[in-house]
This record gives structure tokens, C-alpha cells and sequence, in this order.
């Protein structure tokens, strides 16, 4: 049982005939029940996939202030949260005895892979970037000037975790 669900919202507002505000959001909800390879054993190895948040956005301010100087200023967003989890029952308590024998056992020798006991593994991936933009223009017949300045700032959380922190042949 897989699906993606989607949300898409886009607006423009018109201030006046010389200032506009736009923007539009982006909301994707994914899940994978058994994400494997070929020769991947399905009920220990597949990897159970979920984006909690999974999205992107933006807004810009677009404003002839004069007949000569126009403004533009926005802000964007990109977070695409992923989770990759083991099978139910799969993943166990780290330092347990059932974690040191819950080791992934990789197919040896073979060229389409192939895995079982458990996936090789599970964690989070959650890149969160931003990113701003301004500039201002002032323009004559003959002659024109733009300035701005632009930048990105954001997180990457990362966790891996895998049964005995190895796999076997």
C-alpha cells in the first residue's frame, strides 16, 4: 500500500496598479510500505518510507514605487522531512542481544544484490533550506541600474541507525 498526496495552493494579489503580492504552497505527503531492491526478502528487509513534511513555498512583493524605480523582495522555502523505518518488529534496542543478531545479511556473489534479517537501514533525513531576495531598479530612457542581494540559510538533521551498525555476507 503506497500513496502520495499533494496540496497545492497559488495566490496573486493585485494591491493597486502598481504593487502586487504572489505566492503559492506546496504540501506532499508520501508513503511506501516495502521500499527493496530485487532478491530483497520483503518482510524483514523492505523499508517502510514517510515524508511528515514534505513542501515548498514562496511569496514575492513586486511594487513600481515611480514611473522609474521598481522593487522586488521574496521569500522561498524548500523542507523535504523523509523517514525511513524497518519493518515492524525489525528494528531492535541497541545493545541488546536481539540488536547484535538482527544484522542485515547481504547476498554474496550475486549482481542484483539481495538482502534479509533486517534493512541495512533506518533514520531521517530532514534538509529544511530558506531562502530571501531583494533588488531595486530605477530605470530612464537610456540608462538603467539594478542592486539586490540574495541568501539561503537553513538546517540538515540526519540520523542513520541499523542493527548491530552492520551487515554480513
Amino acid at each position: 500500500y503506497n500513496y502520495i498526496r499533494d496540496v497545492l495552493g497559488r495566490v496573486t494579489y493585485q494591491m493597486n496598479n502598481k504593487a502586487k503580492f504572489a505566492g503559492y504552497y506546496d504540501y506532499i505527503k508520501k508513503y511506501r510500505s516495502n521500499d527493496m531492491q530485487s532478491l530483497y526478502d520483503p518482510e524483514t528487509a523492505a523499508r517502510v518510507w514517510t515524508s511528515p513534511n514534505y513542501s515548498t513555498g514562496q511569496i514575492k512583493y513586486t511594487g513600481a514605487l515611480t514611473s522609474k524605480f521598481l522593487v522586488e523582495a521574496g521569500w522561498a522555502m524548500n523542507i523535504e522531512r523523509r523517514n525511513t523505518e524497518m519493518q515492524p518488529g525489525i528494528e531492535a534496542e541497541r545493545g541488546t542481544p536481539a540488536w547484535f543478531a538482527g544484522a542485515t545479511y547481504a547476498a554474496a556473489n550475486t549482481t542484483l544484490g539481495g538482502a534479509s534479517n533486517s534493512a541495512f537501514t533506518a533514520g531521517s533525513e530532514w534538509p529544511d533550506r530558506y531562502s530571501y531576495t531583494a533588488s531595486a531598479s530605477y530605470v530612464t530612457g537610456s540608462h538603467n541600474i539594478k542592486d539586490g542581494f540574495n541568501g539561503t540559510y537553513g538546517t540538515f538533521y540526519h540520523e542513520v541507525r541499523a542493527n548491530a551498525d552492520l551487515y554480513q555476507e
